[in-house]
């Protein structure tokens, strides 16, 4: 039986209990991730259509933080190495406090706590203590 692929909390990729250090084959992994709409988990699909199922222990994708750009705003960097535009208006939390955002078309990432820090201004909170996400003056 094949050693599985695992996906941990904070987005590092393992392969049983290996860290997967090299660039190029993280990044071909994270380039083939998909979704299995039929049987909803994450493979790594080759070019031949064959899968390997990946096991992940909360979020395929994290942001690992977040850096200003002056043309389009805050951009994310994920865990696969790389960049898109912050979506402000995806952030939620859960009631343990874990924060997450949308990325790459829809996909449910968990922010770390750089980028938890970097959106930590524009977060407010209420006398009743709910707290919003205020960024330009808009709440979400």
């Amino acid at each position: 039986m094949p050693t599985p692929l695992r996906v941990s909390e904070c987005g590092t990729l393992w392969h049983g209990t290996e860290q997967v250090e090299h660039p190029g084959v993280r990044s071909y992994c994270f380039r083939h991730l998909y979704l299995d709409p039929s049987q909803q988990r994450y493979v790594i699909m080759d070019r031949a259509r064959r899968a390997v199922a990946v096991e992940i222990a909360d979020t395929a994708y994290t942001v690992r933080t977040l850096v200003e750009d002056s043309s389009a705003g805050a951009i994310a960097i994920l865990n696969d190495g790389t960049r898109e535009p912050f979506q402000v208006t995806t952030v939620c939390s859960t009631l343990d406090g874990y924060f997450y955002c949308r990325v790459k078309g829809g996909h449910l990432a968990r922010m770390l706590r750089p980028a938890i820090q970097a959106i930590s201004p524009w977060i407010e909170g209420d006398v009743s203590g709910d707290f919003y996400l205020v960024k330009e003056g808009r709440s979400s």
